[in-house]
């Protein structure tokens, strides 16, 4: 049995495809290769809306560098046709929408943001306005390993501004490298107000992980946002950090810097969901009524340095069997197993019957479960998508249905769709190792690899610079050295007392 991850398009294009229907093993080197140097740590594109460029947008977080300068590509992903259009996504303020994503390495979960600007084309000083945080769990609730995802509903807030807006997903995933996703939509906005004044009200979007040398989210906690304004969806269940680094005030700072009015108290919370209906129309928008009665959550913004913003008051519905009860949506029924993206997409009416109690999640893992290996190839369903073998000792591409395997360079091994530099410690076995317990993190005696538990195994990946993997968590180097010298001091005091 192999698993199927989505390839990064850059990779193939190293090298030409042959003529032949299958591709040349100089190809499949070059891709093991790009894939070898690149290590990216998530596979997840965004669906619903449809994004700007779908045919160049690719499945990796923007690049770790400061927003502005020759190497970063914030915001949207920049790149030759960043803002094609392929499909309107025509939005009426007010009623609930969908997004979902493409893909299955959802990495814990961790934070996502949902974002408004009436800049057209974003650039590097765009100001995007917060209009949905999900604090935990987003984009998939269970927070176990590369599950895939979950649906969300949306829905742009009362004063809107109509027209044309950009829409923008950023996501803090909760394991893995520190990295910040953005991807990026074309709105068409009705329903709503003809000036800007609410929109001048919102927090500005949290920009941090850019670059991570100087504001970063630690890893294994869910990114916690200073000053998310009104419409706040928080899982009380997750574990939360501040990022730390010396530019991390100026971060929260920026987020009320040309705020107008800036409101934290308490409101309803929207159509805003963890987890729809399974019952949703995948076409367009989901309708239905939602109603508010979610305790409120408080925070202050103390722990990020700024110390002029104010404490926020937000919303955090709850899931419940009853939706009238709880703030979460039921929406009028589809066919929840569509993945295809709509040319374009409208709100129709709000349903006037009473929704149905029930609440599910649906899961849009991308992994497959391909044939044994044979003359023919694995069989697959995504193409371009990067297969590796349960022992990562092998791995294929995805080839119009088929991927021919075979063993990945000396050295190397085949992790959740990359091909990554084999551990070599001797206190490190090559290659997977066995484990027990689902989707946690599973540390090299060395500290110097770790992995996810997946089915009985994991397949060890070297830790970032400065970071160890000890006690089942990635942390950083420094902290555990004192830790190390403090019981070292203790148990020599200790020896002389006795």
């Amino acid at each position: 049995m192999s698993r199927l991850y989505k390839l990064n398009p850059i990779f193939a294009i190293v090298l030409p495809f042959s003529s032949s229907s299958t591709m040349s093993f100089a190809t499949f080197a070059a891709v093991g290769l790009a894939a070898f140097s690149t290590m990216a740590s998530g596979h997840l594109i965004m669906q619903n809306p449809v994004p700007f460029g779908v045919d160049s947008l690719n499945n990796s977080p923007l690049v770790d560098a400061k927003p502005g300068t020759a190497q970063s590509d914030f915001p949207c992903k920049q790149r030759p046709g960043v803002y094609d259009i392929t499909a309107m996504n025509n939005v009426q303020v007010g009623k609930p929408n969908l997004i979902s994503w493409e893909g299955s390495a959802s990495h814990g979960g961790g934070t996502c943001q949902l974002a408004i600007t009436t800049d057209l084309e974003p650039t590097a000083n765009t100001t995007f306005k917060l209009i949905q945080t999900y604090e935990g769990n987003c984009p998939v609730v269970s927070s176990n390993g590369n599950t895939g995802t979950d649906d969300y509903t949306w829905s742009l807030p009362e004063g809107t501004p109509n027209g044309r807006l950009t829409f923008a997903w950023l996501w803090y995933n909760r394991i893995g490298n520190r990295e910040l996703y953005m991807n990026c939509a074309p709105l068409d906005v009705t329903g709503g107000s003809d000036d800007t004044e609410f929109y001048d009200s919102l927090p500005n979007a949290y920009i941090v992980n850019m670059p991570t040398s100087e504001c970063e989210i630690p890893e294994t906690t869910n990114a916690e946002i200073p000053h998310p304004g009104q419409y706040l969806l928080k899982n009380p269940d997750a574990s939360f950090a501040a990022a730390s680094g010396p530019s991390c005030q100026a971060s929260a700072a920026a987020m009320t810097e040309g705020v107008k009015g800036y409101k934290s108290a308490t409101v309803e919370n929207l159509a805003a969901t963890h987890a729809p209906s399974s019952n949703y129309d995948s076409t367009g928008p989901a309708t239905g009524a939602a109603t508010q009665s979610a305790p409120a959550i408080s925070s202050s913004a103390g722990d990020y340095g700024a110390s002029s913003a104010p404490a926020y008051t937000s919303a955090a519905a709850t899931p419940t069997s009853a939706p009238s009860q709880s703030g979460f949506l039921t929406v009028s029924s589809a066919a929840a197993s569509s993945s295809s993206a709509p040319a374009t997409t409208s709100a129709p009416p709000a349903s006037t019957s009473q929704p149905s109690a029930q609440t599910t999640t649906r899961s849009t893992s991308a992994a497959a479960s391909p044939s044994s290996s044979s003359s023919s190839g694995n069989t697959c369903e995504e193409q371009g998508a990067l297969i590796c073998s349960e022992d990562g000792e092998s791995y294929g591409l995805c080839n119009f249905g088929s991927a021919i395997m075979q063993p990945v360079a000396p050295g190397t091994i085949c992790s959740y769709g990359q091909i990554v530099r084999r551990p070599q410690t001797n206190d490190t076995p090559p290659g997977s190792v066995s484990c027990s317990e689902q989707g946690a993190l599973v540390c090299s005696a060395d500290g110097e690899f770790f992995g996810l538990c997946d089915f009985g195994s994991a397949v060890l990946r070297p830790v970032a610079n400065g970071t160890t993997c000890s006690n089942g968590s990635i942390q950083g180097k420094r902290s555990v050295e004192r830790r190390q010298v403090h019981r070292h001091r203790h148990g020599v005091h200790h020896a002389k007392n006795v």
